[in-house]
């Protein structure tokens, strides 16, 4: 009888040490999870790109600070709930993009945005749909980059470049070698030719009636980095020509 006691015993100390053991593990386990949690969320906090999570309709749920400053000062309480058109200048624009990323999965591009106080910013946008292990879509992410600053600096270069095409003055640019890689509209016109593909990567030089004059002025080109006069030609059909040049070096 005392041996089957002292068996009890035995059998349930060693049970408390299996549950014991069990539970301390699952606790470890319990623990690492939220670590890791904690490490990611750190991570996506910290960001210096604008992050937002959002359901499957668009409404937001996390943003992280990044994206609230880029968006004009927001605090969390003023976007969380709302849906992400808050966000964008066009609502047809970020709906349209919204339904792609639901469609496909993914969508990449630049958009428009509106910040807090109305005022416009261009944001590279990426929008993916987040899935859970089984496969089923649970919530949408999108990152967000300021890209305001290249906008500005692409249309202010666009209306340059359209100047210059446009120009009643012939406009002419070439290498550090002297082959010309770009003539505009009107130069083509003076020089009697119909399309750029008969002068670029030629010399000006060949275009000159003195071949000595030209290289004398290239070569004081060359050397002062700029140089303005008259000089005599000859068009594509032979024509004399005399033209004003100012040339300067970039």
């Amino acid at each position: 009888m005392g041996r089957k006691n002292s068996n009890k015993k035995l059998d349930n100390t060693t049970k408390k040490r299996a549950d014991d053991s069990f539970d301390y593990k699952r606790i470890k386990i319990v623990s690492d999870v939220v670590e890791e949690l904690r490490i990611k969320e750190s991570i996506i906090e910290s960001s210096i790109n604008g992050l937002a999570i959002g359901d499957l309709e668009g409404n937001l749920t996390y943003v992280n600070n990044a994206a609230l400053e880029l968006f004009g000062g927001y605090e969390s309480r003023e976007v969380l709930g709302q849906s992400a058109v808050i966000f964008a200048w066009s609502e047809d624009e970020a709906l349209e993009a919204l339904n792609e990323v639901r469609e496909k999965g993914t969508w990449v591009g630049d958009i428009m945005g509106k910040k807090k106080d109305g005022s416009s910013i261009f944001v590279n946008l990426s929008g993916n749909v987040v899935k859970n292990e089984a496969g089923e879509p649970i919530c949408i992410m999108c990152s967000f980059i300021d890209i305001t600053e290249r906008k500005l600096i692409e249309n202010e270069l666009r209306i340059k470049d359209n100047a210059i095409a446009s120009s009643l003055n012939g406009i002419g640019i070439a290498d550090l070698e002297g082959r010309i890689t770009y003539v505009n509209d009107a130069a083509l016109t003076m020089w009697g030719a119909d399309d750029p593909s008969e002068v670029l990567g030629r010399s000006p030089l060949e275009f000159a009636e003195n071949e000595e004059e030209a290289e004398r002025i290239f070569a004081e080109f060359i050397e002062k980095e700029g140089w303005s006069g008259e000089v005599s030609g000859r068009r594509k059909d032979g024509s004399p020509i005399t033209i004003l040049i100012t040339a300067s070096l970039v």
